[in-house]
């Protein structure tokens, strides 16, 4: 749509524009500056001084009935005794338009008005950065949701007179999500457990990766956070970030990657990690491609390569590497089977412990609270032993391995609920054997 020679013209698919013959009755193109139509066809604006308005040029108003128009009528509390311009219903059903009245900070400055019944609203000031001290007409939307416009500008900066600009509006997104993957050593991580805490440490989440190494986080743009990574054999890794402000919401992309790193004698000196963050709008550029290729394939220099901060950590006993990061040993009800998870779990200890010699371990025995209380203490001896048994299989000396139990004396949570009801999913954290690491003052680094 454009206004040409006192008259409203159309374009289709870029057609020449034809005339659309808008009724002006006693007004010429000489008395005309603007004129506009709505998107429904049902409602036109004019602006000129022709008439007796309010003041400098004015906005009128004409609406359809049928097949005629309604006289032009001054937009009352629209107009002011200063000049208004460049009339505009939005998608979003609000009036636009510019003005020299009302607030304005300089010049034509854009207002925006609501429907109230049969009139609008008091006009409100755009502000910046629609707005400069400058002259600002003909605002326009692309959709209801704001996010982007355009307007006329003779604002400092541009090319000659009147220039047209783009503005973006930053609409607020409240959450998004971040795709990620934890790497170690090369592959991915299964099972590890993330703990994502706010900028005060404060703990928000807990999530475990898949086979595949791959996390999901929900997260809010413009906050800080903090992930902690536990995994076994690892030291506990944190990885700050920030999220950034998003003016519409999509997937963000992180890959978090942990290693170790060993001497000549293949003893853990350092623990180096690193975090790479894609978050834009990825989705928007890969076409067919998964995220991770993607971004495997963009050149160092590109510039939608992700960031990338690297860390280590200088471990001064190699040995202590391993002290808190083994998990518990679970067993079934009323059993002392080492089963499931539990072998692998023991084979990183026994691993551990046959590579440091003056290492040894305490494994200390416990039971839910259910049944007797000296059936338990035995149930908890049986569970040490059968774990101390394993891990002599695996060619851990017995002298390096001590047998504590307890019994249901030291349970983690309460497996009872106020009603006396049991709790199997709570009851199972309790049914278990702590290993403890013992590591001997003296010890220094091996170089």
């Amino acid at each position: 749509m454009l206004y040409r020679q006192g008259d409203l013209y159309e374009s289709v698919d870029t057609a020449a524009p034809t005339a659309l013959n808008v009724d002006k009755k006693d007004l010429t193109a000489d008395d005309i500056t603007a004129i506009y139509q709505s998107a429904d066809g049902n409602t036109r604006f004019v602006v000129t001084d022709f008439f007796e308005g309010v003041g400098g040029l004015d906005i009128y108003i004409s609406k359809k009935e049928g097949d005629s128009w309604t006289p032009w009528a001054n937009m009352e509390g629209i107009n002011t005794p200063y000049d208004e311009d460049s009339p505009y219903i939005g998608p979003d059903g609000n009036f636009y338009f510019s003005s020299q009245g009302h607030d304005a900070m300089g010049g034509h400055d854009i207002f925006k008005a609501t429907k109230s019944g049969d009139s609008w609203s008091t006009p409100v000031n755009m502000g910046m950065p629609i707005n400069s001290p400058a002259n600002d007409i003909h605002f326009s939307m692309v959709d209801k949701s704001g996010e982007t416009v355009y307007l006329a500008s003779d604002r400092k900066g541009t090319t000659g007179s009147f220039d047209i600009y783009r503005v973006w509006t930053c609409l607020d997104v409240p959450n998004t999500n971040i795709n990620g993957v934890l790497l170690a050593s090369g592959s991915p991580l299964e099972k590890a457990t993330l703990y994502l805490r706010d900028a005060d440490s404060n703990k928000l989440e807990t999530i475990q990766t898949n086979a595949k190494g791959e996390y999901s986080l929900k997260v809010q743009p413009g906050n800080a956070y903090i992930v902690e990574v536990a995994a076994n054999n690892y030291l506990n890794e944190y990885f700050a970030f920030t999220v950034p402000v998003q003016c519409k919401e999509y997937d963000l992309y992180q890959e978090l990657a942990i290693d170790m790193k060993e001497n000549k004698d293949g003893v853990p000196v350092a623990q180096a990690s690193s975090m790479q963050n894609a978050f834009y709008e990825i989705d928007r550029y890969r076409e067919d491609q998964t995220p991770a290729a993607f971004i495997a394939g963009l050149p160092d220099d590109h510039r939608l390569k992700p960031t990338k901060e690297t860390n280590e950590i200088a471990i001064e006993s190699p040995i202590l590497l391993a002290a808190g990061q083994f998990k518990d040993v679970r067993f079934g009800f009323d059993s002392d089977e080492v089963a499931g998870t539990a072998d692998a779990i023991l084979e990183n200890v026994a691993s551990y412990m046959n590579k440091f010699e003056e290492v040894t371990i305490v494994l200390n025995g416990h039971t839910d609270t259910k049944g007797p209380s000296w059936y338990n203490k035995a149930l908890s001896k049986r569970r040490a032993n059968s774990v101390s048994k394993v891990l002599q299989a695996k060619g851990v000396d017995k002298s390096k391995i001590t047998i504590k139990y307890f019994g249901e004396e030291q349970p983690l949570v309460a497996d009872y609920d106020e009603a006396g009801n049991y709790l199997e999913d709570q009851a199972e954290k309790n049914r278990r054997v702590e290993i403890e690491v013992i590591i001997p003052e003296e010890t220094t680094t091996e170089e």
